[in-house]
């Protein structure tokens, strides 16, 4: 399996990159606004930049699961290790 490792960097660089500056509600929090204001962002976006959206977040979710799995085997390895040892 070929899989292409995407960093947390990168892909917060490219969702900033892709978000719209827009005016925030006093009464509302941050995250809620940002939530707020990529869910506009996506409804603006055409059908292909959609799909090429998709893509990068799918991509990203992969990498991440990947590396999440890597870092569960090393630390089931390193707490075997010091079971074993005394």
């Amino acid at each position: 399996m070929c899989a292409n490792l995407v960093t947390r960097s990168a892909v917060a660089n490219a969702i900033a990159s892709r978000s719209l500056s827009g005016g925030s509600a006093a009464d509302q929090s941050p995250s809620r606004r940002k939530a707020m204001d990529e869910d506009t962002r996506i409804s603006r976006l055409d059908d292909f930049e959609v799909i090429a959206e998709r893509r990068v977040v799918s991509d990203a979710i992969a990498a991440l699961t990947s590396r999440y799995r890597r870092l569960c085997l090393e630390m089931t390895r390193r707490e075997t290790l010091r079971w074993m040892l005394p």
